[in-house]
C-alpha cells in the first residue's frame, strides 16, 4: 500500500530530517518510526497494567496487614505535562535522528 502525508510549517524539525533523505533511506525512515511509535504505544499500554496490578497487589497488602502501609510508599507524581507514551516515543526519535 501506498501512503502519503503533509508536513506543516511548524514541523521544522520533520523536515529537517527528511529533507537530509532521498527515496528509499528516506520511506525506510519513515516506516522506522511509526514502527517505533507503535511499539511505544503497546509499552505505555503494558505499563499501565503494570501499574494496575502493582495497585492490586498493595490493596490485597493492605487488607491483610494494616501495617504494610508504611512499607508501600507511594512514589511522588511527576508533574509531567506529556502522557508517557508521548514522552517515549519523543525520546526514541530523537535518538533516531541523532544516530
Amino acid at each position: 500500500m501506498r501512503y502519503c502525508f503533509r508536513t506543516l510549517k511548524e514541523d521544522t524539525d520533520i523536515n529537517e530530517a527528511l529533507q537530509k533523505l532521498k527515496g528509499k533511506a528516506r520511506a525506510e525512515f519513515i516506516r522506522n518510526a511509526l514502527r517505533t511509535y507503535i511499539q511505544t504505544q503497546n509499552i505505555a499500554a503494558e505499563l499501565a497494567e503494570i501499574k494496575e496490578t502493582i495497585q492490586e497487589i498493595k490493596d490485597i497488602l493492605q487488607q491483610k496487614n494494616p501495617r504494610t502501609q508504611d512499607f508501600l510508599v507511594q512514589p511522588e507524581p511527576k508533574n509531567d505535562s506529556e502522557p508517557l507514551a508521548e514522552e517515549l516515543f519523543n525520546n526514541v526519535i530523537n535518538q533516531f535522528l541523532n544516530m
